[in-house]
């Protein structure tokens, strides 16, 4: 298998570091090889590379409860109305939860909305 360009074959990877093919081609060898690319440029630059289970419990631990979400967005709300923002606010809202539809109306399974709202009003 071939993993970068020659002469003969155009291929490539996302992996800077691999060696230029696998002589026999076998899916372990693969990953063998991929683990060896990930290691060098580990060394190259200085990084430390992260399976998947380590970065989704990284990301899991940042997770805001529905309850500090709402709070979130309350007050940036607060701070909004009272600088005169509050049809900025309530347009916002209004995109993720329908018309009419405030925060105050949402349950704990529109989690997610909430995230969306916080961070558009976040980006203002």
């Amino acid at each position: 298998m071939f993993l970068t360009n020659t002469r003969k074959y155009h291929a490539g990877s996302r992996f800077d570091y691999l060696t230029g093919h696998i002589p026999e081609f076998t899916a372990e060898n693969l990953q063998a090889e991929i683990a060896e690319a990930i290691k060098k440029q580990e060394e190259a630059e200085g990084i430390q590379a992260v399976d998947y289970e380590t970065q989704a419990q990284s990301l899991k631990s940042v997770e805001k409860t529905y309850a500090e979400l709402k709070e979130d967005i309350k007050s940036i709300a607060e701070e909004m109305f009272a600088n005169k923002q509050g049809d900025t606010y309530k347009s916002i809202v209004e995109e993720h939860l329908g018309k009419g539809k405030g925060v105050q109306d949402t349950d704990s399974s529109q989690r997610q909305l909430l995230e969306l709202i916080l961070a558009d009003l976040q980006e203002l």
